[in-house]
């Protein structure tokens, strides 16, 4: 299911692009188009680059694994 999650959604603007020149083979999209789909990939960008600054633990971090303690669950950490 994953696997064609995936190509789904590789293959998404490709359809995306065939779909619009066969719906409007002569028009070419105006300028507020153009700002909007490049303030779109600009905000994908700056959110995925933040997740990475988010998520990322020093080289040297240890992971230790959740566990049970007294009947409670002690959740994943890692220390530097």
């Amino acid at each position: 299911m994953i696997r064609v999650l995936s190509i789904l959604l590789f293959l998404a603007p490709l359809a995306t692009i065939v779909a619009w020149r066969i719906w409007a083979p002569g028009k070419v999209p105006g300028v507020v188009s153009i700002v909007a789909i490049g303030a779109v990939i600009a905000l994908l960008v700056g959110g995925l680059v933040w997740l990475r600054v988010q998520e990322t633990e020093p080289p040297d971090a240890v992971y230790i694994p959740s566990r049970i303690e007294n009947g409670i669950v002690v959740p994943d950490r890692r220390t530097p």
